[in-house]
C-alpha cells in the first residue's frame, strides 16, 4: 500500500504523506520512500548467476538508471531534504544528473545540489538516524553527550568530504554551462553556484564568473554579481584579481536592475571589511546623487553608512545630496536611512551649536517682542540691536548651512517618529537617539535640547506596554541622565517598575481566573522579575558609575536603595521577606536557602548591585 502511495511522481508522494500523517504511520512511509528513491538513484546489482561483463545488454541496462527516472527521484530527494533527511548518500547521483543535456531533465539535480550542499547545517540532524537524548546522570550522562559529540563531528567530517567530491566533479560541469548558447543554462548553473561553492571552486571560477559580468544579457550580470561575493566572501585572497572588473562594471552598467543587483551584492562584501572598498566610494556617490529607486537609495545609504568611518572627506561630499534625498524622499524607509547615516556620522556638531544659538537667539527676541508689547520699551533696544546682528550674520553667511539646513530637518524628523502614533516609528525613533548617545554623547545632547518635548517622548517611551520600545527607552533614559536630572530619573523608573509590575499581575489574575493554571505562577513570577529588572538595572548601574558622579544627595540615594530592596525582596539589611512582602508575588527574589537562590541572571544582578551598593 505504500509503495504504491509513494511510487510515481512527486505529487503522488506528498499526497501519501499526508494521507500517512492521518493514520499515524508517516515514519514508516518516509522510510519506505527513500528506500525506492536510493533505488531509482544508485546503480543496481547485477542479476544473480552474472560475474563481470557476462550479464549482457539486459544486465547493463538493470544497473543503470533512465535519466527520467533519475531526475524525478531527485525532485522527490529535494521534498525529503526540507523535512530534515540526510541526502548524502546522493552526491553522485546529483552529479550524474547536472551532465544530462535535457534542461527539464537536469533542472531537478541542480536544485538538489543548491539545496543539500550548499550549507552543511542544512542536511544536518536528519530524520534517517535520530539521536535520543537519554535522561540519565553522571558518567552514564557524560558518556552519551560524548558519544553525540563524536556523531556530530563524524557527520561533519562526512559532509567535508562530500563538498569536497562535489568541488572536484562539478567544476567541469560550471565551466560548461557557463559557455552554453542557452541563457536558462548558464542562469541556473550561477542561480546553483552562488549558494552552493566551496574556496576550491570559487578559485576555479572566478575567471568565468568575471567573464560574464559583462555579458550582454542583463539576467547573466545580475547573477555573475552575486556569485562573485558569494567567492569573494568565502576566499577574500581573490579580491585583488576581482575588484578592477567589479568597479569597472558598477561605472559603466546602465541597466537599473543589474544595478540595484550589484550594490546589494557590494554591501555584503563592503560589511566584511569597509576599508578594502573605499576606492567604490566615486561610482556610488555618483550612483546616490542619480537614484531614483528608493530599494537603490537604501543600499547606497548602509553602504555610505560603513564607508564613513574609514574616509574622513565622505561625510563632507555627503551633506548636499543627503540633503536633496531627504527634502524629496516621500518614503519613509529612506528616510530613517538618511536620518542614521546624518546623525551617526557626518560632522554635524558645529551645526548643532548654530542650531542652538539660532533657537535662543530666536527665544529672546520673541521674550523681547513680548516685552515691548506690554509696555516694557527697555528691551526694544536689544530687540533691534539682536534683528540687526542677526540680519548681519546673514548677510556674511550670503546662504544657509547647508549642515545646518540638514540638521533641522533630522530634527524635525527624529520629533516626528517620537511623537508619531505608529508604535513601529517610535521605536525607531527611540533606537536611533539611544544609538546617537551611545555612540556621540556630547553631540547626542545637543541634539536632544533641540527636539521638542525630547525628554517627555523618552519617558512614554521607557513605560510603553510593548518590552521592546520598553527597552530602548530605559536605556535612552538612562544615558540622558544628568547630575540635575538623575534624582527625577531614578525614581521614574522606580515608579515605572512598581506600575509595570502590577499590570502584569493584573493580567495574569484575569488570565487565569477561568483556568486553574497553577504552573503559571512560577512563568508569571520570573516575567514580573525580568520586567523589574530592566527598569532597575539602569538606576543601580548609573548610580554608582565613575564613583557615584551622578549622586549629590546620599542620603536620598540610600533611601532608594532601601526601598528597591524591601520592594524587590532583596534587602541584605533586612532579609527576605522583610516587611512582610509576599516573595511569590514579587517575582521570588529570596529563597529559604539564601538571598541569591533561585533566581533569573536578572535577578541576582540586581541583587548584587543592590547589596554592594548599600
Amino acid at each position: 500500500m505504500f509503495q504504491s502511495r509513494g511510487g510515481g511522481s512527486l505529487p503522488s508522494l506528498i499526497r501519501g504523506l499526508r494521507a500517512a500523517q492521518q493514520e499515524g504511520t508517516e515514519d514508516e512511509f518516509l522510510s519506505i520512500c527513500l528506500q525506492q528513491i536510493k533505488e531509482d538513484l544508485l546503480p543496481s546489482s547485477p542479476p544473480a548467476g552474472t560475474r563481470g561483463g557476462g550479464g549482457g545488454a539486459f544486465s547493463i541496462m538493470s544497473r543503470t538508471p533512465s535519466p527520467s527516472a533519475r531526475s524525478t527521484a531527485l525532485l522527490k530527494l529535494v521534498y525529503l531534504q526540507m523535512l530534515g533527511f540526510d541526502v548524502g548518500f546522493a552526491t553522485f547521483a546529483v552529479i550524474e544528473g547536472m551532465t544530462v543535456q535535457s534542461f527539464t531533465l537536469k533542472r531537478p539535480a541542480y536544485a538538489a545540489a543548491a539545496l543539500a550542499f550548499a550549507r552543511p547545517a542544512l542536511s544536518g540532524g536528519g530524520r534517517k538516524e535520530p539521536t535520543r537524548k537519554v535522561g540519565g546522570e553522571g558518567e552514564k550522562g557524560e558518556e552519551k553527550e560524548e558519544e553525540e559529540e563524536q556523531v556530530t563531528k563524524n557527520f561533519a567530517d562526512e559532509k567535508s568530504q562530500q563538498q569536497q567530491a562535489l568541488s572536484l566533479l562539478t567544476t567541469n560541469l560550471f565551466k560548461k554551462d557557463f559557455n552554453s548558447k542557452e541563457t536558462h543554462e548558464t542562469s541556473l548553473a550561477l542561480s546553483t553556484l552562488s549558494v552552493m561553492s566551496t574556496p576550491e571552486i570559487a578559485n576555479a571560477l572566478l575567471p568565468d564568473v568575471l567573464l560574464l559580468l559583462s555579458s550582454s544579457r542583463p539576467m547573466l550580470r545580475k547573477k555573475a554579481a552575486v556569485c562573485c561575493t558569494r567567492f569573494l566572501i568565502q576566499v577574500p585572497a581573490l579580491l585583488p584579481s576581482a575588484f578592477p572588473k567589479i568597479r569597472q562594471q558598477l561605472m559603466v552598467e546602465e541597466d537599473p536592475t543589474v544595478i540595484s543587483c550589484l550594490c546589494s551584492a557590494l554591501l555584503q562584501l563592503v560589511e566584511q571589511k569597509p576599508q578594502q572598498y573605499l576606492a567604490l566610494a566615486p561610482p556610488l556617490f555618483h550612483l546616490l546623487c542619480s537614484s531614483t529607486s528608493n530599494w537603490l537609495s537604501l543600499k547606497l545609504l548602509k553602504t555610505f553608512a560603513l564607508l564613513c568611518p574609514f574616509e574622513p572627506r565622505l561625510p563632507l561630499k555627503l551633506l548636499q545630496p543627503l540633503l536633496s534625498l531627504l527634502q524629496q524622499s516621500r518614503a519613509k524607509s529612506v528616510e530613517v536611512e538618511i536620518i542614521r547615516l546624518c546623525l551617526l556620522h557626518l560632522p554635524l556638531q558645529n551645526a548643532a551649536e548654530t542650531l542652538a544659538e539660532a533657537r535662543l537667539s530666536d527665544a529672546s527676541l520673541a521674550a523681547s517682542a513680548a516685552g515691548a508689547l506690554t509696555g516694557d520699551m527697555g528691551d526694544s533696544s536689544s530687540f533691534s540691536s539682536d534683528t540687526k546682528s542677526k540680519s548681519l550674520k546673514g548677510d556674511t553667511d550670503g546662504s544657509a548651512d547647508p549642515a545646518v539646513t540638514l540638521l533641522d530637518l533630522c530634527i524635525s524628523k527624529i520629533a516626528a517618529l517620537l511623537s508619531s502614533a505608529d508604535r513601529n516609528l517610535r521605536y525607531i525613533g527611540v533606537d536611533i537617539m539611544a544609538s546617537l548617545f551611545s555612540s556621540r554623547r556630547e553631540f547626542a545632547r545637543l541634539l536632544a535640547a533641540l527636539i521638542p518635548n525630547f525628554q517627555q517622548h523618552v519617558l512614554q517611551a521607557a513605560e510603553e506596554c510593548d518590552s521592546t520600545i520598553r527597552s530602548r527607552g530605559v536605556e535612552l533614559l538612562a544615558n540622558t541622565a544628568t547630575t540635575a536630572s538623575f534624582p527625577a530619573i531614578a525614581e521614574q523608573l522606580v515608579t515605572a517598575a512598581s506600575s509595570q509590575e502590577r499590570q502584569h499581575h493584573r493580567r495574569f489574575q484575569q488570565q487565569t481566573k477561568q483556568s486553574n493554571a497553577a504552573a503559571g505562577g512560577e512563568a508569571s513570577a520570573t516575567t514580573v522579575a525580568k520586567i523589574r529588572a530592566d527598569f532597575l538595572l539602569p538606576v543601580l548601574r548609573l548610580g554608582a558609575e565613575n564613583h557615584y558622579a551622578l549622586v549629590e544627595d546620599f542620603e536620598w540615594y540610600l533611601a532608594l536603595l532601601a526601598d528597591i530592596a524591601v520592594e524587590g525582596g532583596t534587602s541584605p539589611v533586612l532579609g527576605c521577606g522583610a516587611g512582610g512582602t509576599d516573595n511569590s508575588a514579587v517575582g521570588g527574589w529570596c529563597s529559604k536557602e539564601g538571598f541569591l537562590t533561585g533566581g533569573s541572571d536578572a535577578e541576582q544582578q540586581v541583587s548584587l548591585l543592590v547589596a554592594e551598593q548599600l
